[in-house]
């Protein structure tokens, strides 16, 4: 059976980093990361939704359109110039998320694609953040899971 995000070990804090090559989508990079915080879930959960979902101001980083679609949706388009000690490479990038709430869990969901327009690449991420309830009171445990590759 395969399972889509991998059971982290039960640790306070540990993460994996793995190259991979897929039949469909060729080389990529697959990262698990878990961390036990001292919150609530409800609490970890919301603050991390308004991380991926606020529209933050940085200099070098335009956003095309951020829109909400409802409480647990957003969708965001973005220019970004990222220096470099060549110069300036313009990338351009789309970004759709989701947030799934169940009794026990917070599951985030979020898809980036990102172009290098004069690179001719093209870059894509799949992102999982899963967010439960710890067996102690007034904690829970964060997974982040994220595949990486190119089109």
């Amino acid at each position: 059976m395969d399972v889509v995000v991998p059971t982290p070990p039960e640790t306070i804090y540990s993460s994996e980093m793995v190259p991979k090559v897929d039949p469909s989508r060729g080389k990529m990079f697959e990262c698990t990361t878990v961390c036990t915080v001292q919150c609530s879930m409800e609490s970890a959960s919301d603050l991390l939704w308004f991380e991926y979902t606020y529209p933050r101001k940085y200099e070098n980083k335009t956003y095309r359109f951020f829109d909400t679609v409802g409480p647990n949706a957003v969708k965001k388009s973005f220019d970004l110039l990222m220096n470099s000690k060549r110069g300036a490479i313009s990338m351009s990038g789309l970004m759709f998320a989701n947030r799934f709430e169940d009794h026990d869990r917070v599951t985030m969901v979020r898809d980036y694609v990102a172009f290098l327009l004069t690179a001719g690449l093209h870059m894509r991420c799949h992102h999982w953040t899963i967010v439960t309830a710890s067996e102690v009171p007034g904690e829970c445990h964060i997974q982040f899971y994220f595949q990486i590759y190119m089109e």
